[in-house]
Parts: C-alpha cells; structure tokens; sequence
C-alpha cells in the first residue's frame, strides 16, 4: 500500500509545500494521509480528520491545512494509512514555517505595490489627464468617420480593459494579508463597499449595450447615456479627484484608466451622435430613462444589502442606510427628507447631462455661426 501511495504523495508535497513540524518542534514520527482536508478561496474552513500526530500544528501551512486554490475545493481523502517519515520520499517534506502563497495571491500582492497617495494635480494626476487629452483627441480624429461596425470594435476594447482591470480591484480589495506575508495566512473577504454598481461603473453595463443591441433604439439610448451622463462622471473625478487616490499604485492606475475612458468614449461617442443628428431632446430623454433604471437597480440592491452583508454597501450613494458622501449632495442627504434628496439627485444628475448635451453641441454651433458669418460676407 505504501508502495502505492508514495509517489501522490510526494506529488502532492512537490505541487503543495506544507509544513510539518509539530508545536514542540519535533518531526511526528508519522504523517496523518487519512486527513481530509477542504477549504474556500475566501479563507473557510472544512477539516475532517481520521488521525493526527497529538502534537501536530493543524494551522495554517500544517498538514492538517487546506490547499487552497481559488473559487475551488480541494480535498485530499486516503484511506487511514500513515507513513513513515524515514520513508525514501522524507527528503521532498522539508521542515518549513513559511506560509505557501498559490499564483493568485503572489500576482496580488508583487501588484500591491505603494507609493505616496498622489495629490491632485500631482504629477501622477497631470500625467493621466495629459493621456486622456491625447487619447480623446487621436480617437475623435481617426474614428469620427468610422463606420458601425468599427465603433462597436472600439466600444468592446475598452469595455475588456475597464473588465480586467475591475476584476484586479475586486481581488485586490478582497485579499487580506498581514506583513510579513510569508508568515501569516492570507484570507479573502469580499469587500462588499466596492462592489461595482456605482454611478462610474455603469459602463460595465452600458457598453455591452451600446455595442451589441440589435434594436436601434436601445443602442442610441445606451450610446447617449455614455455621452453624458457617463462623461460628466469622469469628468468631475479627473477635475476633483479628491478621495479616489489610495497608496496601492495599481488601485490608483485602474482609477485614472477607467475615468479617463468615460471621458474618451463620452467625448468620443458625443462627436458621432453629433454627426448623426441624433444630439437631440428625444434622444436626450431617452438617456434619462437609462439612467432612471440604473438609480432603481442601486436602490432595490442597497434595499437588499442586510439580507447578505453588514458592511458598508451604498450603490451610487443613495442607500437610505448610510449617508451621500458626494460633494453638495452630502448636504442635502442631512438636511432634507430622504424622498427629497432622491429626487433632487435625479434631477441633479440629469440636469448635469443636459449641460453635457450642450457641450457637445456647442462645436456644431460654432462651426454654424462661422458658416453664416462668411455667407454673410460673401
């Protein structure tokens, strides 16, 4: 039996270092292989076993601990036999102390690297903003004459980015370690205050739309949305950064990447509406309506919170649960009945997106008033 159960073994300790050692030091004589062993991603623990050594460590990196891999279970199950430590295979089973990071956590933490929280207007911050004029400019020139087809391409490109990036956030906010990490175990607690279903993270869920809908329609009410209302979402980040700046550098470049893309796809989509004719008050009402869709959603999901989490969980800052943290908005939130500042949040917003709407009108309108001067003149 021995002769059969040796090379998984030393396959699984070559695939999975743990450590062997007891709590007084010495090395048991025996290896529990009877121990079924099973653990979440996010740090939970399943432990059945069938014998241990009585002086065993059965904490993390022990024999006794789970091997973790992400969103899986893992579950090492033999039958009640135990080996001997002086067995040909004791040289792969090293007396270690350092915990074992999978692939996941080590990509997590070498990109959890710090630096100084950028000011605004920084370098850090003029650096992006000076990447977002440029990419503004370079799109609007090559892609204003585009056709369908190319703007959908363009649309998904940056809807991966923003995605992947996303996802890095997620990960990054939900892994939890105390230095020095190689002696203490890492966890993961999803961090529910960053779940993506706020006002900036609608092109998650708009791009899609605006790309693929097969209904003319709903595709211009999502490419409006993005023309305004998104665009007026990166633009007041990029202008008042203020609290989106943390020390961990990848958080920060995903920040500047993801409003500085509302920004380029807002004035980007803004100029082929505007040469479409389609920068009107229908088309306008029509990006309202998507946006009183996304605000109902945030609503039921901040409604919904206590049913799956405690912590602090306020989709676009309009949960009756915590207070607006937004500028102006924090006032009304304290001063005012709850109804009231919903309201005056929707009208606010909107009214926002009107302005955004004449922004881009106003090259048309300027281009048309120099027109009719020259004839004019002529």
């Amino acid at each position: 039996m021995d002769k059969l159960l040796c090379p998984l073994w030393v396959l699984l300790v070559r695939l999975f270092p743990i450590r062997t050692h007891c709590r007084d030091g010495t090395l048991p004589s025996t290896f529990p292989v009877g121990t079924a062993i099973a653990r979440s991603a996010f740090g939970t623990n399943a432990i059945c076993r069938r014998q241990i050594h009585p002086g065993c460590d059965i904490g993390p990196g022990s024999v006794a601990h789970t091997v973790r891999r992400f969103g899986t279970f893992l579950a090492l199950a033999t039958p009640s036999v135990s080996i001997p430590t002086n067995h040909i295979f004791s040289e792969f089973i090293k007396i270690e102390s350092d915990y074992t990071l999978n692939i996941l956590e080590k990509a997590i933490y070498y990109l959890s690297a710090e630096m100084t929280t950028p000011d605004n207007y920084g370098w850090f911050h003029l650096l992006f903003l000076g990447l977002v004029l440029v990419g503004t400019v370079a799109l609007c020139h090559y892609g204003l004459h585009a056709s369908a087809r190319q703007e959908r391409r363009v649309l998904l490109t940056f809807w991966a980015v923003i995605v992947v990036l996303e996802v890095y956030k997620e990960l990054q906010f939900a892994m939890r370690w105390t230095e020095p990490i190689a002696e203490n175990p890492v966890t993961w607690r999803y961090a529910w205050y960053a779940f993506p279903f706020q006002f900036c993270s609608s092109p998650f869920y708009i791009l899609p739309i605006a790309a693929l809908a097969k209904r003319e329609r709903v595709r211009d009410a999502a490419r409006m949305f993005l023309a305004i209302f998104s665009l007026f979402a990166g633009l007041v980040v990029f202008i008042y950064p203020n609290d989106v700046f943390v020390r961990t550098i990848g958080i920060d470049i995903q920040t500047m990447v993801h409003h500085g893309t509302q920004v380029v796809l807002g004035f980007y989509l803004g100029m082929r509406l505007c040469r479409e004719g389609k920068l009107t008050l229908p088309y306008y009402l029509r990006a309202v309506c998507v946006f009183c869709v996304l605000v109902c959603i945030a609503l039921g999901l901040n409604l919904a919170a206590p049913l799956f989490t405690d912590e602090t969980f306020n989709m676009f800052y309009i949960g009756p649960r915590f207070p607006c943290s937004l500028v102006i908005l924090d006032q009304i939130y304290l001063r005012l009945p709850y109804p009231v500042f919903l309201a005056l949040y929707v009208l606010g917003f909107s009214f926002a997106a009107l302005l955004m709407l004449g922004l881009h009108k106003l090259p048309e309108h300027t281009i048309s008033s120099h027109r009719g001067k020259m004839l004019r003149a002529g």
